[in-house]
């Protein structure tokens, strides 16, 4: 059986690389689960709701379906560095107050439209400050001073290496074969095939 190292050695290649090396790092060498949680009741709620908003249950399962939300809650309390936890605890403050000031109420309380432009916003901010572009061309209404925009690719990140080493999103969303046989480094592919999970 492919263990979680494996499965997310193979989720960053088949994602082109898109995984940080620090998010990697910390998910492969130092996770060992304390049992607490970096989030309280209200912060998990809200961290399973964005990142069922980034994958949502479609025909396969969604992230709360995959329990997304505590493979997030671990890594944040048990592998990220103090600045970084307060990085990702500032980043769902802030994220809910600019949800508060630009619809009124908390992003768990959204229409899915309005949480897809929230997100929206702040990946917006985020690829901005990357790319070092300034703020004229991202989403006006979200305001960052309270908070590092590179808090979106943080829980991005999270969120697809908890789904895809997870068993729904692995055998689910992905194509699984518990005991895969022979290697095949050429495999044709369909439009429309799952990417193989093992």
């Amino acid at each position: 059986m492919m263990n979680r190292r494996d499965a997310i050695q193979r989720v960053a290649i088949m994602m082109g690389g898109a995984l940080t090396v620090p998010s990697l790092a910390m998910a492969l060498e130092n996770y060992q689960a304390s049992g607490t949680s970096a989030f309280n009741a209200e912060q998990m709620r809200l961290v399973a709701e964005i990142a069922d908003t980034i994958i949502p249950r479609t025909k396969t399962p969604g992230a709360k379906d995959a329990k997304v939300q505590q493979f997030i809650s671990d890594v944040v309390s048990d592998c990220y560095s103090e600045n970084d936890r307060q990085m990702f605890m500032d980043g769902l403050n802030g994220l809910q107050e600019n949800c508060r000031k630009r619809f009124g109420k908390g992003f768990e309380t959204l229409t899915p439209a309005q949480r897809i432009e929230a997100l929206k916003g702040l990946e917006e901010k985020a690829i901005a400050s990357r790319n070092n572009s300034g703020s004229r061309q991202a989403n006006l209404w979200f305001d960052t001073e309270k908070m590092n925009p590179q808090f979106w690719f943080m829980i991005k990140e999270l969120t697809l290496v908890g789904y895809f080493t997870s068993e729904a999103g692995a055998t689910q969303a992905l194509r699984y074969q518990h005991v895969p046989g022979k290697y095949e480094g050429c495999i044709p592919y369909k439009k429309g095939d799952k990417a193989w999970a093992t």
